[in-house]
């Protein structure tokens, strides 16, 4: 075992831009509005995989079934898809008002809906972009009316963006991106997704306006109390946990020098990049991270990042 790279998984959607190809330089051969590249994934539907090493073209649901908890660590279920889902997010145009289910809600909801909290971390934003996060009150027969209006906005708080901002975004939460936002997004493994609103966009190839999930949107939100998410201005220059969920803890570790780190037999790492560039060494395998980039440590594994850019900062995040 050895730190892992995947190849990103490019996914195109109707409010993509160009950020994820301009900013973080990646090579995007793909046609059409890229709004997603997923980086670590395991899912039936795409599947990452390895472009490293001794193992490259494994895929990240094959490393699980062979290396068990050589690579996952005694906290995950080898026999489940990988926990984490990391995402980088190219919002051109503002994404649908929305929300994901909680656990909770499942019994009321159809077949295969998964849970997701999630956090984002601002890489990147242009003048005046802005995100959407948490419910301004909780009268469920005024937000029922305006589900469908423009007015469908004046309930959600806006916050203008800010480089290394964090959210997080519990399940049950109302939160769009808005346009202009190039974001990390390391969240469960879920891709139950609520729109409670799509701003009457239509739908570039149909013409029609995309499906909205009124029922399960209202059974998904939690309208009990006006949840605001969790808003942190990161310090880059220090060493710190930003994130400690139920699901996953991230720290946030400035890399001034060569800085030693190691897992345990209990969790694998996720390493991701969000300033400068950095070089990965683990096992003898060596890395060049660049922004946005995410590698898999696996458990029980010593290994250095040393900036090679003069600021550096990166976010490891572990299983609860």
């Amino acid at each position: 075992m050895y730190p892992l790279k995947f190849h990103n998984i490019f996914q195109e959607r109707i409010w993509g831009g160009n950020l994820i190809k301009e900013h973080l330089k990646r090579n995007v051969t793909k046609q059409g509005l890229i709004g997603e590249s997923w980086d670590i994934c395991d899912r039936n539907d795409a599947v990452s995989v390895v472009s490293n090493g001794a193992l490259v073209g494994t895929t990240l649901a094959e490393l699980r079934l062979t290396y068990k908890e050589q690579l996952l660590g005694t906290k995950c279920d080898f026999n489940k898809p990988f926990p984490i889902l990391v995402k980088i997010l190219d919002a051109k145009e503002d994404l649908s008002l929305q929300v994901h289910p909680k656990y909770s809600d499942l019994p009321k909801l159809p077949t295969g809906a998964c849970p997701k909290t999630e956090f984002w971390y601002v890489l990147h934003h242009q003048e005046n972009a802005e995100i959407m996060a948490g419910l301004v009150n909780n009268n469920i027969d005024e937000f029922i009316n305006s589900m469908e209006t423009n007015k469908i906005k004046d309930f959600v708080n806006i916050y203008k963006s800010e480089s290394d901002m964090l959210l997080y975004i519990e399940s049950g939460t109302l939160h769009a991106i808005g346009a202009g936002n190039l974001i990390l997004e390391i969240q469960e493994n879920s891709d139950t997704t609520y729109r409670v609103s799509d701003w009457g966009r239509l739908d570039s190839t149909t013409g029609k306006p995309r499906e909205l999930h009124i029922q399960e949107s209202l059974i998904s939100l939690d309208f009990s109390k006006t949840q605001q998410p969790n808003i942190s201005k990161v310090d880059t220059l220090a060493n710190y946990e930003i994130v400690n969920s139920p699901y996953f803890i991230t720290t946030s570790q400035n890399i001034n020098s060569k800085n030693a780190f190691s897992t345990n037999k209990e969790s694998f790492a996720i390493v991701s990049v969000t300033s400068g560039s950095v070089n990965l060494l683990g096992n003898g395998v060596a890395l060049s991270l660049n922004l946005g980039d995410s590698c898999l440590i696996p458990a029980n594994i010593n290994y250095s990042v040393e900036n090679n850019t003069t600021r550096a900062n990166v976010l490891i995040t572990t299983v609860k």
